[in-house]
């Protein structure tokens, strides 16, 4: 079987780029015989209204806070984190292998524990809490940790063969 040219109409005159035809709206009766409907109104080209606010000037951040999540992160090695329930009490330690000063402040709602000398903080995102510690949060200054205690827990630092150690008093 021998391949035979086959006829290709030719195209279409119009481009493909020209405006789509307008379609005509054509009042039409109902079928219960009353007057003929309106032609429903063209629709407006902006269909939602504009905000009074531009976008621009909407924030781009949160507001500021005391405690952030932005906080230089400890590289791996650099301290271990580890945490514990016993009974009476819940445990964090914070074994650095650089030497770290550490202090803590309490203060309504729980405590700040700052780590002088640090330049990271240790990454506790993924640290179990004891029971009687709500949230731990980085602080923006990079230096310091919100432990946020259970209503009557008390903290206490201290250090355990050159570990720092916070406990956290049942009420």
């Amino acid at each position: 079987m021998e391949p035979r040219d086959a006829a290709i109409p030719p195209a279409a005159e119009t481009p493909l780029w020209a405006d789509p035809p307008q379609i005509a709206t054509v009042p039409t009766q109902s079928l219960a015989g009353h007057a003929p409907a309106e032609p429903n109104p063209a629709p407006k080209a902006e269909a939602f209204p504009r905000p009074a606010v531009p976008p621009t000037a909407l924030p781009t951040a949160a507001p500021a806070s005391p405690v952030a999540t932005d906080v230089p992160v400890c590289a791996a090695g650099v301290v271990t984190t580890r945490s514990g329930t016993h009974p009476g009490f819940g445990r964090l330690v914070f074994d650095w292998q650089r030497p770290v000063t550490a202090t803590l402040q309490e203060a309504p709602g729980g405590a700040w524990l700052t780590f002088a000398g640090a330049a990271c903080l240790p990454s506790v995102d993924r640290l179990a809490l004891p029971r009687n510690l709500r949230a731990i949060r980085a602080d923006r200054s990079g230096d310091r940790l919100w432990l946020e205690a259970a209503p009557g827990a008390r903290p206490r630092l201290f250090r355990l063969q050159g570990r720092v150690v916070v406990d956290v008093t049942d009420p």
